[in-house]
């Protein structure tokens, strides 16, 4: 592994303290799995993220407006609901942090999750209108949308100075945007009827990059030299949806049907999947991708039933998948 990717990962993976957990007893337990906490006695602490090496957002047959955020340990396996009733769009993560952009009226709103399922205003920050939510070391960075009818801003909130600096600013109709390596930035780009939506890469001077993708997609995730999105399907059906992963030193897109884009590996070099694990369509599984050669991957025999359905879109922040068998597209 490169120096570069080395102090990514160090970056991404730092621990960040708040001081959240300021009127809890010093002696408090934390390691209780959050599935058998009450909500009525931890309502305003943190979750506990121990227990997780990731989160992914998924709903559930009975609630298909929703779009909650689960929890998910790969070794061994375990899926535990986090929150309930949301209708989250991106989810950012590091060891002691998990904050959620979820739609409360008509925009979506930035918040801290707590162990209840609740969200919290951002100490310093608060609970302003925000997508594309990622965490890198100790700074929180966000769409922030602009003025109504205005440019797109992405900004990075400064968690220990709470401080808000701008990082970029478009015109464009900006759905996604992703911190990558290097000072870059992955941004999806949606066209206007005219032309194709867009992976667009953004370097540290303000240059870009597009890559037309002749699809409309949704939850982008970005790696190290990779961007991957997820093109519903036109049946509307979740598990019909096909990823698209660009190599970005190749300039190759490959189409992978049936599988969702869920989140960058914690060193960027692999991207974790959802898909059927099996012909039975009640049955899904997790993959791992190798961006260089994703025509194979690797299936974690961790099976789950479709309840909940995993929509992709989440973080990865830590750990590594276990050992799992081959799978050809």
């Amino acid at each position: 592994m490169g120096n570069t990717r080395r102090r990514w990962v160090a970056t991404v993976t730092a621990v960040i303290s708040l001081g959240l957990l300021a009127g809890c007893s010093e002696g408090a337990n934390y390691s209780t799995s959050i599935s058998s906490l009450s909500g009525e006695t931890l309502v305003g602490r943190l979750p506990v993220l121990a227990d997780y090496d990731a989160f992914v957002i998924g709903r559930t047959p009975d609630a298909p407006e929703t779009a909650d955020v689960y929890g998910l340990r790969l070794d061994p396996y375990r899926l535990d609901r986090i929150t309930r009733g949301l209708r989250v769009s991106s989810v950012a993560a590091t060891e002691g942090l998990l904050v959620v952009a979820a739609a409360e009226g008509g925009e979506d709103r930035l918040g801290l999750v707590n162990a209840a399922g609740g969200l919290l205003p951002v100490p310093g920050l608060g609970r302003p209108a925000a997508t594309s939510v990622a965490i890198v070391g100790r700074t929180l960075y966000y769409a922030d949308g602009g003025e109504s009818g205005g440019p797109h801003r992405y900004v990075g909130f400064d968690l220990d100075r709470h401080t808000t600096t701008q990082v970029l600013r478009s015109s464009d109709d900006v759905r996604g945007i992703v911190p990558m390596p290097g000072g870059r930035h992955a941004l999806l780009r949606i066209g206007d009827g005219r032309a194709d939506d867009e992976f667009v890469v953004r370097d540290r001077r303000g240059r870009t990059t597009a890559y037309p993708l002749r699809a409309d997609v949704t939850r982008m995730v970005a790696g190290d030299g990779w961007i991957a999105a997820t093109a519903p399907a036109r049946n509307g059906v979740v598990t019909d949806a096909t990823t698209l992963l660009l190599n970005l030193s190749t300039g190759r897109i490959t189409r992978m049907p049936g599988y969702r884009a869920a989140a960058a590996s914690p060193d960027g070099s692999r991207l974790l999947l959802v898909g059927d694990e099996s012909d039975d369509p009640m049955v899904e599984g997790f993959y791992v991708a190798d961006p260089t050669a994703p025509r194979r991957l690797t299936g974690l025999s961790l099976g789950m039933d479709s309840n909940p359905t995993l929509i992709g879109g989440g973080v990865w922040f830590r750990g590594d998948a276990p050992d799992g068998y081959s799978v050809r597209l």
